[in-house]
């Protein structure tokens, strides 16, 4: 055999090692890729099983939450409707884990650690509001509930939605006029920030009473003098009502805690 033929020899066994080993690494590769989606299907099964364990259990729950809602705020509610807008709960906290929800996708919950303030026998229901059909997030609007586990009943809010509750309040009622309190034209106010001073349960029971104070900072047009104004909120802790609101003489000078 003369050494053009070994030559050849040489490279074509050369070529089959190659592909051979191809080969085999397009069979691991396979095999590796066969395990990873049979691991992604055990996983989104137990998310199936464990979001279905979750409606299950709470979903009395958050329709009450829902309906303590929509109750109280039925022409907001309404309105929101007609822009395609509807409220969903995302957020259940319960006294062994929180889950978080996507409204868009029923099967799919992230499970957290437990609230460490909620007591055994209530849960904390949260909802948003999201388009109608794809269920995208519509806001950062968020209200939370806390309802009593055994008889599905809304027992009281967080502190939270009594912000929420205040800040709709001024944003519907306040905010168009506020030009007047600051003492100033209507177009001479060009931007503002709120910062919570504090949120608190007044007085307990049946005609329980929440309080929240707010610090409103407003930029005003050709002055580099800041207004503010405190203004306090009073919120019925068993209708969701506005009962009374309180607001400052502008002042110059933040009395927020830096």
């Amino acid at each position: 055999m003369d050494r053009n033929k070994q030559l050849a020899y040489i490279v074509i066994a050369a070529m089959f090692l190659v592909l051979l080993v191809l080969l085999i690494v397009c069979v691991m590769n396979y095999l590796s890729l066969q395990a990873a989606n049979g691991e992604i299907v055990h996983y989104q099964q137990q998310q199936n099983q464990i979001a279905k364990a979750i409606a299950a259990d709470y979903q009395q729950d958050m329709q009450a939450a829902k309906d303590a809602w929509v109750n109280v705020h039925h022409d907001e509610y309404t309105a929101l409707n007609n822009q395609g807008i509807v409220i969903e709960p995302d957020y259940v906290a319960g006294a062994y884990y929180s889950a978080l929800l996507d409204p868009s996708n029923p099967y799919y919950v992230v499970i957290g650690p437990p609230t460490d303030d909620i007591k055994t026998g209530e849960v904390r229901i949260s909802l948003g509001q999201y388009y109608d059909g794809n269920h995208s997030r519509a806001s950062d609007w968020s209200v939370t509930y806390i309802v009593n586990h055994t008889t599905h009943t809304v027992i009281g809010f967080t502190a939270s939605t009594v912000q929420t509750i205040a800040y709709d309040n001024y944003m519907n009622n306040v905010a168009p006029d506020i030009y007047n309190r600051l003492g100033v034209s209507k177009d001479s106010v060009i931007g503002e920030s709120q910062t919570t001073l504090d949120t608190s349960l007044l007085t307990e029971g049946s005609n329980s009473t929440w309080l929240d104070v707010a610090e409103h900072k407003y930029w005003l047009k050709n002055t580099d003098v800041t207004s503010y104004l405190t203004i306090k909120t009073y919120v019925n802790g068993t209708t969701q009502e506005v009962t009374d609101i309180d607001i400052s003489q502008p002042y110059h000078s933040s009395q927020a805690i830096v």
